[in-house]
């Protein structure tokens, strides 16, 4: 996995399991943009990260309400 998704992978996992209750509006931004932009430009990238902390695809609704 590239390093600069070290801390974001770290980021994406608190995310995940919070739902991002705790996050600042400007931190869910950042994340749905981030997200948005790996999806869009990092297929292979956004694959590794939801390979890692959704192998079973269990949190795609949970993926969905944060970037929606």
């Amino acid at each position: 996995m590239p390093t600069y998704l070290n801390n974001f992978s770290a980021v994406i996992c608190d995310a995940f399991q919070s739902r991002c209750e705790g996050c600042t509006q400007e931190r869910k931004d950042q994340i749905k943009n981030l997200c948005m932009y790996l999806k869009t430009n990092r297929s292979e990238d956004w694959q590794k990260l939801m390979v890692k902390y959704d192998p079973t695809g269990e949190r795609q609704k949970i993926w969905k309400e944060i970037l929606a």
